[in-house]
């Protein structure tokens, strides 16, 4: 069986739908190993979420470069938080560069077991 890791992504701002044609408009043909998910939001105010599923060895790296490149054309003043599974937490800008996002990826390599993003 092929390990996967799930990662709610969540935006006040962007319904789920959006979200994922958004999200999916960023990605690069080679992160194929990404796919996308509706659940109900345990917050009842905003009814779905998105959650992204990565199959096999894809890394998170390609998803949150995605999620950057996305809140620099929607939000350019925005944030995302990345959540990772042991509880690290991690705002990172969306003028944060590719260059940047790789140094803290590696920093933090806890985040390769990430959890859930908040778009703010």
């Amino acid at each position: 069986m092929v390990s996967s890791i799930s990662v709610t992504i969540s935006s006040n701002d962007i319904e789920a739908e959006e979200l994922k044609d958004l999200i999916q408009a960023e990605l690069l043909p080679e992160d194929a190993d990404i796919k996308f998910k509706f659940q109900r939001s345990k917050d009842r105010r905003t009814g779905l979420e998105l959650v992204a599923i990565l199959y096999g060895l894809a890394k998170v790296s390609p998803l949150i470069f995605g999620l950057i490149g996305l809140l620099r054309k929607r939000k350019p003043e925005g944030v995302i938080k990345l959540r990772a599974s042991d509880g690290t937490e991690i705002d990172v800008p969306a003028d944060t560069s590719r260059e940047r996002l790789k140094e803290i990826l590696d920093l933090h390599p806890q985040l390769q077991n990430l959890q859930g993003v908040t778009i703010k």
